[in-house]
């Protein structure tokens, strides 16, 4: 028992530590090479924190997990739209920009259904896993379109350019490295969560839900009390929704395409919860342009609400 729980401690931390390296190895990287700032900012920062969901699940869908594989994204997003962004808020109140309405909120409501949609079968195919991929491309398209002539990234952008190494092989070096971590720590992750969940007879969809969706949730869950509490609120809200949208169309797609995921029929009341979620935010996002305290509240007890139902 005590061996389980050390392979989840340890395998969380690796998550944790290679991400950050990943993320921080990539935004130089993009900076040494003059890849535009916007970008940057935009993917990097979001998808890349949702770099340990896209390991468990690739390893999940490799050893033939779907449910763990799919429960953990739906868990992710969970706990990222739920528990971060309620928490966050509770800390400082955070505004709401026009082109998070309009834009990303649609398409994270959008996702959900399509995923949903697929889901309803039991199983989301390698043809499904391409649809997904293809809107996530069709998503970044648009992103870069649209924020071309943004900048409210820009300073984040420039105090990381401060930090930067004066060779670029260190940069490749954390890249690299980053990457290995995130492998070991997925695997630990994965192996101590399904047998710990065996030892104590958990359903699968409740570890992915739970557990593991914890575990790899935490770089996003860091980086966006960092940025709140330095009032960057457009990172905090662009890593949680970027995240969402990564999760259910980037790492689901992949992970569906290296092998069909099969689900279990007890993960959809979790899909149906996500959703429910979604199509809470938006009409009362839309009556005052900030998530104040008492809706990041709202947002906290659903989410905790949900955790708990999970194991009644």
């Amino acid at each position: 028992m005590t061996l389980l729980i050390f392979l989840l401690l340890a395998g969380s931390l690796l998550l944790y530590v290679g991400a950050e390296i990943l993320v921080h190895g990539s935004v130089a990287l993009a900076l040494r090479f003059k890849v535009s700032l916007l970008v940057i900012g935009l993917t990097l920062v979001a998808f890349g924190t949702s770099a340990p969901e896209l390991a468990v699940n690739i390893r999940g869908a490799l050893e033939g997990l779907g449910t763990l594989s799919v429960g953990n994204a739906i868990g992710a997003n969970l706990l990222t739209t739920g528990g971060i962004l309620g928490l966050c808020v509770l800390i400082k109140p955070a505004p709401l920009s026009s082109e998070l309405l309009k834009r990303d909120i649609p398409m994270m409501v959008f996702s959900t259904f399509l995923v949903l949609g697929f889901t309803a079968s039991h199983q989301i195919t390698r043809f499904e896993g391409a649809i997904l991929l293809f809107f996530f491309f069709l998503y970044l398209a648009v992103l870069y379109v649209t924020t071309r002539t943004g900048v409210f990234v820009e300073k984040v952008i420039i105090e990381e350019s401060r930090k930067i190494s004066p060779y670029a092989l260190w940069d490749i070096t954390m890249v690299i490295g980053g990457i290995i971590l995130l492998l070991i720590g997925s695997r630990l992750l994965v192996h101590g969560a399904v047998t710990l969940g065996k030892v104590f007879g958990i359903q699968q969809d409740i570890i992915g839900l739970t557990v593991v969706s914890i575990g790899t949730s935490l770089p996003e869950l860091t980086i966006s009390i960092v940025a709140t509490l330095r009032k960057r609120h457009h990172i905090t809200l662009g890593t949680i929704f970027g995240s969402n949208i990564f999760n259910l169309l980037g790492i689901l797609g992949i992970s569906s395409l290296i092998r069909p995921l099969r689900l279990d029929h007890s993960l959809q009341p979790s899909l149906l919860w996500f959703l429910a979620l979604q199509l809470l935010l938006y009409p009362i996002f839309q009556k005052k342009r900030e998530i104040s305290r008492s809706k990041g509240a709202i947002l906290l007890c659903v989410y905790l609400f949900f955790f708990v139902t999970r194991f009644i």
